[in-house]
């Protein structure tokens, strides 16, 4: 079935990015439009809260847009996600919340739910792939899915938008904290994963990077 529940997620460090203007709307108001334009009715916030911080989300959204989940330490994007592993059944979407993708995910989700992967992740070029880990494709399939490294052999790059399925759950541990250093590698070795280049615009809120092409 297509997803209809969502989680951000994102770093205590990099909160303050959600509260950012950009082109009139917060980055948090941004999420939100776009999840909810795309038929998704339940979206959680996972990061590590605080009263202020909590207060400030409550200020730009009304009560029960988005559930907001204490992380209570920061252990990885896979421990994050974890927290909600009694909450989130068959497909959803998963973003790194300090990224911004507008981009058609209707069609992302069509190739995610034609092919049944455990993920299929949303890809661009980048001129500097080494600053934000690197992807090897085959076809459609990730073969490789590296984090930040010196050299790269390609320019494609993870957009910081997933569409995963339940099932990535069998794959979570405490070994396993991060999706991006832990659980996508072992995806891409088993082909589980698909890559869709999201060809619409993208912005990596600390890098300031802008992809339009």
């Amino acid at each position: 079935d297509p997803p209809r529940k969502a989680v951000l997620l994102i770093r205590d460090k990099d909160q303050k990015y959600l509260f950012e203007d950009y082109a009139g709307k917060t980055l948090l108001e941004h999420h939100i439009r776009f999840l909810k334009e795309n038929s998704i009715k339940e979206i959680f916030l996972v990061t590590k809260t605080s009263g202020d911080f909590n207060a400030s989300v409550f200020k730009i959204l009304k009560p029960g847009e988005v559930e907001v989940i204490d992380e209570v330490a920061s252990k990885g994007t896979a421990a994050a996600l974890n927290l909600l592993r009694s909450k989130l059944f068959g497909n959803f979407i998963v973003i790194n919340a300090d990224t911004f993708n507008d981009f058609n995910i209707k069609k992302m989700i069509s190739q995610h739910l034609k092919n049944q992967n455990m993920a299929t992740i949303g890809l661009i070029s980048a001129p500097d792939p080494e600053k934000r880990g690197s992807v090897v494709l085959d076809g459609n399939y990730i073969v490789s899915f590296k984090e930040k490294q010196i050299h790269s052999n390609s320019n494609i790059i993870s957009a910081g938008i997933y569409i995963l399925n339940s099932r990535i759950f069998s794959l979570i541990n405490l070994k396993r904290p991060s999706l991006e250093e832990d659980v996508f590698p072992i995806l891409a070795k088993n082909r589980s994963a698909q890559g869709f280049f999201t060809f619409g615009k993208f912005l990596h809120i600390p890098d300031k990077m802008m992809e339009i092409p």
